[in-house]
């Protein structure tokens, strides 16, 4: 038997030790992707943003965009879509589904960002605690290495679908 195949209870201090190790490096390593592969995305969203209607707007779209948070360029997206869509067109649901998705990877990327991390004891996940630990308002939450990754892979499949919506519907 390993001593990963071995019950929890049955661990040496050593063996937990090295089992929060290993997964404080991945998840580490993880983490430094997941920041990574959100500012591409960040950057595919405001070229898209800032080549709005053929560049037409560039510098003033440049602008405006650079001032805004991730958040805010989602709604400066919407804007501009409804601006130049027809309702209900299979162009306005597509860019509508991407910014809802872009939305969801954007509450993550603020979950993981502001506050402090740690390993449980066995290694079997880490989490994220925000505030302070005298903090009524003080909340953790759980991360299994397999949602970070997943959370990875859907950034990069929100880059491929941008890249493909404007392959077939200007922005």
């Amino acid at each position: 038997m390993t001593d990963s195949e071995k019950p929890y209870e049955e661990w040496t201090v050593a063996e937990m030790f090295a089992a929060r190790e290993k997964t404080e490096r991945e998840a580490a390593s993880l983490l430094g992707e997941f920041l990574f592969e959100f500012g591409r995305l960040e950057m595919a969203q405001g070229l898209c943003l800032v080549w709005h209607d053929g560049g037409r707007e560039l510098e003033s779209l440049t602008i405006k965009a650079s001032a805004l948070s991730f958040s805010g360029r989602l709604d400066l997206m919407v804007n501009l879509l409804e601006k130049s869509s027809a309702s209900g067109s299979k162009k306005e649901q597509a860019y509508r589904s991407w910014i809802d998705q872009a939305h969801e990877v954007r509450k993550i990327r603020n979950k993981l960002a502001h506050g402090r991390w740690g390993v449980e004891a066995y290694g079997r996940c880490v989490f994220h605690v925000s505030g302070l630990p005298t903090s009524p308002d003080q909340r953790q939450t759980e991360f299994s290495l397999d949602e970070l990754r997943a959370s990875i892979e859907k950034m990069r499949d929100l880059q491929r679908d941008l890249a493909a919506m404007r392959n077939s519907w200007a922005f």
